[in-house]
């Protein structure tokens, strides 16, 4: 067992000079798509996450002489971590978190530490850098306060910083999370012949939706080593298993265990641990005016005949929506979680570029969101819930720049399928999101003026200058 736990390789840390050393190598993170231990690139537009996270370790740090365990330095330990997120906007986050620990069992008294701590708390942002597909990469930075108790081995004398590239492929099923880093810090030296410096870290995590949007199982890996040659200084490992469950759009569970892969400090005989993630979307946006309202239900101008589409839509790499004939095609389908509105973010990079669309083609004047359900469950539950996606979506493209003037949306239910049948194949088929141009000017015609600028969910134009 001595393989699984980290070492300590002397006895004389002089906390007399001020010598600490924060033991932890799991860090969680609380945005919307994060599992335990593992950040994600994407956000969404002014999401509130707030969470807890409590684990439970047991032998993170032991003495090691001549490579002979001796005892426990921390035998056993608790640790909850408060945490928030707020996604500014899809792409920049702005997060904090607290940890605080409780330790005891200690089998060497001169080193012992047991008792309730605080941890360095941190202060981090995360800024989206490319969202194309289900591919997402995203730039990260932490800093670490010196607040914890430097005498329990949860914090450090001075700040330390944390700086990442996070990646991510999401697919329908299956997705792999990545988050390559380096932690920053001033040397912190000990009597022994342990010294910390400057570390790199890396997490990598391989999830299955078991149910998509309901559960997610991942397997996980997070290591450290010392980027440049330190005495004492090992890598340290721990593989990780566990799940996320979403009983609710809002409301976010992960529970799972782990244990250390070697012998660097802080990995763990057995670790377990146990989250909670709760969701507000559109926090710290204005109300709309009475009397305004973002959603037309009915588009301003009947929709012309759709030409069948002949020829195969012809996609080019990186490609996700284009314009075709009187429609406003995508590349995959809209994904939302089961029997909610609430659009996942592998989707999110697909609205991104019909915005872009809208927003490089002045001539299309409106566009009708078209949403359509599947022939499952009761007839009025189809049509309000393909309503529900349809209104989701037009806020969304509103919220990526889209003038709310431009759109339009409508569910349809499930009275216009594409495919009969009640097999899976079919049924998945006729679950569908439609962009149709409703009303659009020749190339040659002049553009009308442009409306008047308006702020998302405050849709009252702003007052007009007096005339002077």
């Amino acid at each position: 067992m001595i393989g699984l736990l980290p070492a300590v390789l002397a006895a004389g840390l002089a906390w007399a000079q001020g010598s600490s050393i924060d033991v932890e190598l799991q860090r969680p993170s609380f945005g919307a798509a994060t599992i335990t231990g593992l950040d994600h690139p994407l956000g969404e537009h002014r999401r509130l996450v707030l969470g807890a996270a409590g684990f439970y370790l047991r032998d993170p740090l032991v003495l090691l002489v001549d490579e002979h365990e001796t005892g426990a330095v921390i035998a056993q330990r608790h640790t909850t971590v408060f945490g928030a997120a707020y996604d500014v906007s899809p792409r920049v986050q702005l997060r904090g978190a607290v940890p605080v620990s409780w330790q005891w069992g200690s089998e060497e008294d001169p080193l012992a530490a047991d008792g309730v701590g605080m941890s360095d708390p941190s202060i981090g942002l995360r800024v989206t850098t490319m969202a194309r597909g289900p591919w997402s990469t995203a730039l990260r930075a932490e800093a670490l306060l010196p607040l914890g108790a430097r005498d329990r081995y949860l914090g450090e004398g001075r700040p330390r910083s944390s700086l990442g590239l996070l990646a991510a492929l999401d697919g329908d099923r299956l997705g792999l999370h990545a988050d390559l880093g380096a932690m920053l810090r001033s040397p912190v030296e000990t009597d022994s012949d342990l010294v910390l410096g400057h570390e790199a870290t890396a997490g990598l995590a391989l999830r299955y939706a078991t149910w998509p949007g309901r559960q997610d199982l991942y397997l996980a890996n997070v290591t450290r080593w010392p980027l440049m040659p330190a005495p004492g200084a090992l890598v340290s490992s721990e593989l990780l298993v566990g799940t996320r469950l979403s009983p609710s759009q809002r409301v976010d569970l992960d529970l799972g265990v782990g244990r250390g892969l070697t012998p660097g400090y802080g990995t763990t005989e057995f670790r377990g641990w146990l989250g909670l993630r709760v969701a507000w979307s559109g926090v710290g946006a204005p109300n709309p005016e009475p009397g305004l309202d973002l959603v037309w239900t009915e588009p301003s101008a009947p929709p012309p005949e759709l030409a069948p589409v002949v020829e195969p839509i012809q996609w080019q790499d990186g490609q996700l929506a284009q314009v075709n004939k009187a429609r406003i095609e995508i590349r995959e389908p809209i994904q939302f979680e089961v029997d909610t509105a609430r659009i996942l973010p592998a989707s999110k990079p697909t609205l991104l570029a019909v915005a872009q669309i809208l927003e490089a083609t002045p001539q299309i004047l409106q566009v009708i969101i078209e949403g359509h359900a599947s022939a499952e469950g009761e007839f009025a539950y189809n049509y309000e819930l393909s309503n529900m996606r349809a209104r989701s979506i037009l806020r969304s493209l509103v919220e990526a720049g889209v003038h709310p003037r431009r759109l339009s949306c409508r569910g349809m239910g499930e009275v216009a399928p594409v495919v009969l049948g009640d097999d899976e194949v079919s049924l998945a088929a006729n679950r569908r999101v439609l962009f149709l141009i409703a009303e659009q000017l020749d190339p040659l015609d002049p553009l009308p003026p442009a409306p008047p600028p308006m702020v998302p969910w405050n849709l009252a134009a702003p007052a007009a200058e007096e005339a002077e």
